[in-house]
């Protein structure tokens, strides 16, 4: 399939719940949709902003996502939403796009939509794996020399395993994370074409659209 540089878009489909397992414990999964809606990029923003909670809303913070199926911001260039939920999940899906003319020529707007994890959960994520790896790799030769010093080689071995559940730990926090929120891509898609009457750019013809 043609890259960007023959103009053409890299669509990318399946979704964390049709991955397999490594999925749930890849922080960098995303993947790529290109809609077309008939309406113009005005009204496709008019029409989003009606059905999504601001992300800052004191509503949404004190009182929770009451009605509302999305949450996040809509402007006439693009959009940044997740799917409304009542718990607390730092690693749901969030949907985030483009609205821009169709490029094809015919009237409507076409969207460039990214599903993906937070970039804010990501960073954090990955900040705080790499100092508990740094830390279990300190602590572990710590281990191995101070037991090895004692004669206790067998000991040794598995006391320096032990830092590493922590990071192992938080593997298995992102895994958790991820399996709740294995349905959300699809219903951020499904809300997108049903709010804005929206219909999927098949690969082949996405392959092919100016950028």
């Amino acid at each position: 399939m043609p890259g960007p540089d023959a103009g053409g878009w890299a669509v990318t489909g399946g979704g964390v719940a049709g991955g397999g397992w490594t999925d749930y414990l890849n922080p960098f999964w995303s993947e790529r949709h290109l809609l077309r809606s008939p309406f113009g990029p005005e009204e496709c923003a008019e029409r989003l902003r009606g059905r999504v909670m601001p992300t800052w809303s004191w509503r949404r913070l004190l009182l929770g996502p009451g009605d509302a199926r999305a949450w996040g911001s809509v402007s006439s260039r693009g959009f940044r939403i997740g799917k409304s939920i009542r718990s607390h999940n730092g690693f749901q899906t969030i949907a985030s796009g483009r609205f821009r003319p169709d490029p094809m020529g015919s009237a409507g707007t076409v969207l460039e939509v990214r599903l993906g994890l937070p970039r804010g959960a990501i960073l954090t994520w990955l900040f705080w794996l790499g100092i508990l790896g740094l830390v279990a790799v300190l602590l572990s030769v710590g281990v191995l020399h101070t037991r090895a010093d004692a004669g206790g080689a067998g000991r040794s071995l598995a006391g320096g395993l032990v830092p590493w559940a922590v990071p192992v730990l938080f593997f298995a926090v992102l895994g958790w994370c991820r399996w709740f929120a294995r349905d959300e891509g699809a219903f951020l898609l499904w809300m997108l074409t049903d709010v804005l009457r929206a219909q999927e750019v098949p690969p082949e013809e996405a392959a092919v659209m100016p950028r």
